[in-house]
Order: C-alpha cells, then structure tokens, then sequence
C-alpha cells in the first residue's frame, strides 16, 4: 500500500511537470510568432532591421507579454 502511495505521488509530480512544459513551450512559441511578425510588419514598411532574438528574450524574461 505504502508503495502504491509513493508511485501516486511521484506519478502527479511528473504530470504537473509535463503540463508547466508544455505552458512554457507554448508561450515561447507564441512570443516567436509575434515577433516574427513584428518583423515581417518593419521589414514591409522598409524600416530598420528588427532583431527576432532581442524581441523574443525581451517577451520571455517579461512573462511572455
């Protein structure tokens, strides 16, 4: 019983970790889109190079925003 307890637990450690990676993967890869686009909007407009990587660091150490 004891040992069907600590596979439980381990079991929904493992599942809570798997669901924040995937939050986490999710977000970055929507901060990628938008800066994408952001990019895709300057470069159409003939402004200056828009840098994809400082926008993405920028968004992610902001939560994503």
């Amino acid at each position: 019983m004891k040992g069907l307890k600590v596979v439980l637990v381990f079991g929904v450690v493992v599942l809570g970790g798997l669901i924040m990676l995937g939050i986490g993967w999710h977000a970055g890869r929507q901060a990628r889109r938008e800066c994408e686009a952001i990019a895709r909007e300057l470069q159409a407009t003939a402004e200056r190079q828009y840098e994809v990587k400082h926008c993405l660091a920028a968004r992610l150490l902001n939560g994503g925003a």
